[in-house]
């Protein structure tokens, strides 16, 4: 198994690239500068933001699984690229996995575009759109 991924070069891979350097200008404020009104802001922010990575590192993962990606990269499951390629404890790749498997009722996003049903407006009434 290689530990290098394969280089995507797509409006997604530039968005996660504006993602990282935005990380990395955050990760760089000295906390003694922050504001007494910013820190627990920030670590509420951050926890958001954090939730939301994991969700869409859930959602590409179920992705992942569906199309074979881990299999065309030489692991034998989800849970073996997970702890081949990224290192993750055996228990965490496993509750990993099982997140991913539940998070879509579909295989993956791109069969589940064409069986979803069409989403609820707030009176209950199915949207057209």
């Amino acid at each position: 198994m290689s530990s290098q991924p394969r280089a995507a070069s797509s409006s997604f891979a530039a968005r996660l690239d504006a993602l990282d350097t935005t990380l990395e200008q955050v990760a760089s404020v000295p906390s003694g500068s922050v504001g007494d009104g910013d820190v627990l802001v920030g670590l509420e922010r951050l926890a958001q933001m954090s939730a939301r990575l994991d969700s869409t590192a859930a959602t590409l993962l179920r992705e992942a699984a569906a199309r074979g990606a881990v299999q065309a990269v030489g692991a034998s499951s989800v849970v073996g690229w997970l702890r081949g390629f990224l290192r993750v404890a055996p228990g965490a790749a496993h509750a990993q996995a099982q997140l991913a498997d539940r998070l879509w009722p579909w295989p993956c996003a791109t069969t589940a575009a064409s069986t979803r049903p069409a989403p609820l407006h707030p009176t209950g009434a199915k949207s057209t759109t």
